[in-house]
């Protein structure tokens, strides 16, 4: 009788334990899209103002609709922020991150005077790891020139590249941290300044080994050649 009391209880903790462990994960919508050689996760209920993304080969991509910031006649700055963050993981153990490349587009349109509008944010990998441990931070800005002024809208891109191919890592979390930008001043009452994301693509390159990794095997050989003819 004591024993299948035990048995029981044993079975209604597992339950419990089952129990808990969905309520917990019941608000997580963890989304996995798989690339040729990494993989994506995200949660789709921190999508902010990128949308929903798609991946082919190993670049995940977005399609924003109402990532823009506009500012009229002379009534300062307004910021469109948006900061999403993607697990990356290499399918294969024995494959490391190269490069991490960002590349976003949009338009802008600027009329009258004193206005301007500008791209910011920044791209940062972390070593899931070692989260604490040095991430690679690279900033985001626009190479195109944004002060055209008048019709039609002008095209912009930013392209950024983290190179993680030293650091041996083949778990990440990649954060794009973007900005938009407009701004008017006074005393302006006749004036636009208008920029808008249309696109975000994050392509990931993989090495079958990273240099750094490399170096240290081909030290220790040379070390292990060196103390065998010194024997």
């Amino acid at each position: 009788m004591l024993t299948r009391k035990r048995n029981s209880l044993m079975v209604f903790s597992a339950f419990l334990g089952l129990l808990f462990l969905w309520a917990s994960n019941a608000g997580a919508a963890l989304v996995t899209l798989t690339g040729d050689n990494v993989i994506f996760t995200y949660d789709d209920s921190n999508l902010g103002l990128f949308g929903a993304p798609k991946v082919t080969g190993d670049t995940i991509f977005f399609f924003p609709t109402n990532f823009k910031a506009q500012s009229t006649n002379g009534s300062g700055y307004s910021i469109a922020s948006s900061t999403i963050t993607l697990g990356v993981q290499t399918k294969s153990s024995d494959l490391f991150f190269g490069n991490l490349t960002l590349v976003e587009r949009g338009d802008y349109l600027m009329l009258g005077s004193g206005g301007s509008v500008g791209v910011a944010g920044a791209l940062i990998a972390t070593n899931n790891l070692d989260p604490s441990g040095p991430n690679v931070y690279v900033p985001i800005s626009s190479s195109s020139n944004l002060s055209i002024i008048g019709f039609p809208t002008n095209p912009w891109e930013a392209t950024v590249n983290a190179d993680l191919a030293q650091n041996g890592w083949n778990v990440i979390t990649a954060t794009l941290e973007n900005l938009q930008i407009a701004s008017t001043t006074p005393p302006s009452s006749s004036s636009l300044a208008y920029i808008e994301k249309k696109f975000v693509g994050l392509g990931v390159t993989v090495v079958p080994i990273p240099g750094a990794v490399w170096l240290l095997g081909v030290g220790l050989i040379g070390l292990a050649v060196i103390k065998k003819r010194n024997k």
